[in-house]
């Protein structure tokens, strides 16, 4: 660790870029210092064991179907795998849970999400009380694949009680914390780009669900629209859909635009599905223009439609375009 932060701390330095070498030796002597804590631990706490950490975030997000802000907790749950001495893997589990509602189930069923694809090791570390509670809930439910069976006998579950465990609970908290602080700066970074595209699109309100269609072909044969969801600038890929075209005449691109429009937004499907505060289609303006006459033909006209080609970086948008856009 040392001697690769040191080598690219000169590279750095050489290059002017005083201020990332600093950076860098501030990072590397934190996890320094981490890891000669982590040296404190006893041993035998290391062997087989997990350290499960919880920690709630408020956030405010907007109803899909209104600009009604909500408010509610972001359950997250940090697993550290201690395997002979080492850390061999981490996971953490995230929940949404109202404020009106009590979080000890979603702990429990976080508890479980992960259990069921882990094996439970000989000892669990938790961080709390509450997290204590929510696995004797749960081995207490009768779950049909009974994942806390062995907690009691091949398995121990405890609260941090002795000062080696308190190191190990400390290490895991700091570095859930770490990725806390990276998933926040992060999240406003997407909020940011999803308030510049607002303005630069002239959008009513900020496209917390945005949908994409592109089309996909083999030498103008097998002809198929994938349908790409994006909620509140993240990928939601359970929402991904693909579409057989099979009306549209060959290697026609518009057409085949029309006809998984017709698809995406045609009354069984706009009954499943929300509509989408934005859609977005891969092309220029011929493809923007198909896009447009498939949902004027169905009587839509609350969707933003905007296309994008991505040769030479232009989103298009009826009636005028806008070059090279670093969103």
């Amino acid at each position: 660790l040392l001697g690769n932060a040191v080598t690219v701390m000169e590279e750095l330095a050489e290059q002017g870029n005083l201020e990332g070498a600093l950076s860098l030796r501030a990072i590397a002597s934190m996890q320094v210092e981490k890891t000669m804590r982590l040296s404190e631990a006893d041993p035998q706490d290391q062997e087989s064991t997990d350290v499960v950490c919880m920690h709630k975030v408020t956030i405010h997000t907007t109803s899909a179907d209104s600009d009604e802000v909500l408010e509610s907790e972001l359950l997250l749950l940090y697993v550290s795998m201690f395997r002979n001495g080492a850390v061999v893997g981490t996971h953490l589990h995230e929940s949404e849970v109202l404020l009106s509602d009590e979080c000890h189930d979603a702990i429990g069923r976080l508890l479980h999400e992960h259990y069921r694809v882990n094996e439970l090791p000989g000892l669990i570390v938790l961080d709390s009380k509450p997290l204590h509670d929510a696995f004797r809930q749960q081995k207490k439910l009768e779950l049909s694949d009974n994942v806390f069976a062995s907690v009691g006998s091949t398995t121990t579950v405890q609260v941090a009680d002795t000062e080696s465990r308190r190191h190990l609970v400390d290490f895991a908290n700091e570095n859930m914390l770490e990725l806390v602080k990276y998933r926040t700066r992060e999240a406003s970074h997407v909020s940011k780009c999803l308030s510049d595209l607002t303005a630069l699109l002239a959008l009513a309100k900020e496209p917390q669900m945005i949908e994409c269609i592109d089309i996909s072909h083999t030498f103008g044969t097998n002809t198929i629209a994938g349908i790409s969801t994006f909620l509140q600038g993240q990928p939601a890929k359970h929402m991904y859909r693909t579409v057989k075209i099979t009306h549209a005449p060959r290697s026609d691109d518009y057409a085949a635009i029309k006809e998984a429009v017709r698809h995406r937004f045609g009354r069984k499907s706009s009954k499943r599905r929300a509509a989408p505060h934005l859609l977005v289609i891969d092309g220029g303006k011929g493809q923007l223009s198909a896009a447009l006459q498939a949902i004027e033909e169905l009587g839509i006209d609350n969707i933003p439609v905007c296309s994008l080609a991505k040769k030479q970086e232009e989103v298009y948008v009826p009636f005028r375009y806008v070059i090279h856009t670093s969103i």
